[in-house]
């Protein structure tokens, strides 16, 4: 591979632009060389082959024929991805979840990067990293959790007033969830959005009131 530097100048008299990149473990494997090629603005480093993993940093120094230079840095980070999974059985239309902590080759935390996990060569599903169910109310709330309620009485009951009453410190102190509480909705079992009804916050709890 090589790198193509963009170098201009108001006088248009450039008389160089040298390449330094230096491999993981220090190599230089080019050493201040100038450009192999040029074409208008863009000026080539020599080719390299990037053979480790690890972040390779490069340092791209442009002079003039007055003597003026400027100077320019920046990595490559060339990432090796390994597993370790315990494997298990599920059964088809079973719901699978997949978790983890991802360092680069450096042992730096990996952030702020999408994620595409395949099977059998196909990508799945996956918004923001998880995977929503295709029949999820809104695919734009990445966090949820299932309620269940349970009749302890013989007969049915219609039109009664649930409470459901939660603790939401975990969830903002991990920025799950709005300090204000607003981003709280909740869905039925079909992944229908039920009415707020009655949603109040008290301090570092909310309670929700839903006559459905």
């Amino acid at each position: 591979m090589y790198i193509i530097a963009n170098a201009t100048d108001s006088y248009n008299d450039l008389i160089s632009v040298n390449f330094t990149i230096t491999a993981p473990n220090g190599t230089s494997v080019i050493n201040n060389v100038n450009a192999t090629d040029y074409s208008g603005d863009s000026w080539n480093s020599s080719t390299f082959v990037l053979d480790q993993y690890g972040q390779w940093n490069y340092t791209i120094i442009v002079y003039d024929s007055n003597g003026d230079s400027d100077q320019s840095n920046g990595t490559i980070k060339f990432l090796e991805i390994t597993t370790s999974l315990s494997d298990s059985t599920v059964n088809t239309g079973d719901s699978v979840t997949i978790s983890g902590h991802i360092n680069d080759s450096i042992w730096n935390d990996v952030t702020e990067y999408d994620i595409g996990i395949y099977i059998n060569d196909s990508l799945i599903n996956v918004t923001s990293g998880w995977n929503c169910d295709n029949n999820w109310w809104n695919c734009s709330w990445r966090y949820r959790k299932n309620i269940s309620l349970e009749n302890l009485v013989s007969t049915t009951i219609n039109d009664t007033i649930v409470l459901v009453n939660f603790s939401t410190t975990s969830l903002i102190s991990e920025n799950r969830m709005n300090s204000n509480c607003g981003d709280i909705r909740f869905a039925d079992n079909n992944d229908i959005e039920l009415d707020d009804d009655i949603i109040e916050q008290l301090p570092n709890n909310v309670r929700y009131d839903n006559d459905r």
